[in-house]
């Protein structure tokens, strides 16, 4: 009786598991930073579908508005890799002030620590993108 009680649990989580294959992840700013593919393939479909910048969808504009901002800070790396080096320097030590800034308030029982938590979000998804454009140039 336990080995087959094992068994259906065991079936249980395979099926569930691969249910999950299934979902498609829900398309962000920050997923299409770390999936360009798929933020390509997405405007394709947009512009298939003859839709505009003015009358796309919300996935579509979500989408259109990601493609602008990776395409200026593509164009910043090009136009000066040092520049946009020290940026990335310089939103991680914003990033670590923060971070400090958080860790002290939290101590202290501070109310303004869920906009520093905001803040530090903010500011680490900032670094993704720029070292997800870096990557764009650089394969290692």
């Amino acid at each position: 009786m336990i080995l087959s009680d094992f068994l259906r649990f065991i079936g249980l989580v395979s099926v569930f598991s691969f249910s999950l294959i299934g979902c498609k992840p829900v398309n962000t700013e920050s997923y299409y930073f770390e999936h360009p593919k798929v933020l390509q393939s997405v405007l394709l479909d947009c512009r298939k579908n003859g839709d505009t910048p003015v009358t796309f969808n919300s996935q579509c504009q979500l989408a259109y508005q990601t493609a602008v901002t990776m395409t200026n800070l593509m164009q910043a790396f090009v136009d000066s890799p040092t520049e946009f080096g020290q940026r990335i320097l310089h939103a991680q030590i914003h990033a670590s002030e923060l971070s400090q800034a958080l860790i002290l308030a939290e101590k202290a029982n501070l109310p303004d620590t869920e906009q520093l938590k905001k803040s530090l979000e903010q500011s680490n998804t900032e670094i993704t993108h720029l070292r997800n454009i870096v990557g764009l140039f650089i394969q290692v």
